[in-house]
């Protein structure tokens, strides 16, 4: 087998270990093709180092040579543009199954009980989201110093009416459950426990806004003090 095909000319993986399952021998791999077994099977199907190497006929050593090579060359860089990507994936895939439990909390053939604990799913998946970006550093968790750089957390209109969304899903799914006699512990305690995160959520909301008061109430008294000092 050649040793050097090139990307277009590689033999699909599968295509590949099934022609090594019909008895091809497997020493003929270049290295290159080894490696892509090796990453199948061990990476993709969890297979053992010593079942991969009982399978492509080699040492257990070379397997793991082959899995440091892999390994090197998938290091993920972290940085900035990584740190988004992998906030805005969590994001999109957060609010489709938000809205998925928000489309079963509304459909016909789930019952009260099905349907009050959807929309606390879906409020909870959404209250989770916003802590877990808090935890990321994307949104702030405290107060900063007024020396600091002011972060606007939640100052938009859409976001105020999305707090509000929040609080009336929450008393709306406590109605529900008490009318449809599904108010038991745990849903209370769920319900509580969504409450006391949205409180957090206002709270860093409110301390943040104070705090841009507070920085702007700081620069129009230095420049006062400035303009005073120059008359």
């Amino acid at each position: 087998m050649p040793q050097n095909n090139s990307n277009h000319d590689e033999q699909p993986i599968l295509s590949l270990l099934q022609d090594i399952k019909n008895g091809m021998d497997p020493k003929l791999l270049s290295a290159n093709d080894r490696q892509r077994c090796v990453e199948l099977l061990h990476f993709g199907e969890g297979q053992l180092i010593t079942q991969v190497a009982d399978f492509l006929q080699c040492n257990e050593k070379t397997v793991r040579r082959d899995i440091k090579e892999i390994q090197n060359r998938n290091i993920l860089t972290i940085d900035a543009e990584f740190a988004r990507q992998i906030a805005s994936d969590l994001y999109h895939r957060t609010i489709n199954h938000a809205n998925y439990l928000m489309r079963l909390a509304r459909s016909k053939d789930t019952t009260n009980a099905d349907k009050i604990a959807a929309e606390l799913g879906a409020c909870k998946v959404y209250v989770d989201m916003v802590e877990k970006f808090q935890s990321f550093g994307v949104l702030p968790e405290r107060v900063q110093k007024i020396s600091g750089e002011v972060h606007h957390y939640f100052s938009s209109a859409e976001s105020e009416k999305g707090i509000e969304e929040l609080k009336e899903m929450v008393e709306r799914i406590e109605l529900r459950a008490k009318e449809a006699g599904t108010f038991d512990a745990q849903t209370e305690k769920r319900i509580k426990e969504l409450k006391d995160s949205i409180a957090r959520i206002e709270i860093n909301r409110d301390a943040n806004k104070l705090l841009t008061d507070l920085n702007k109430a700081t620069e129009q008294k230095e420049d006062l003090n400035g303009q005073e000092r120059t008359e």
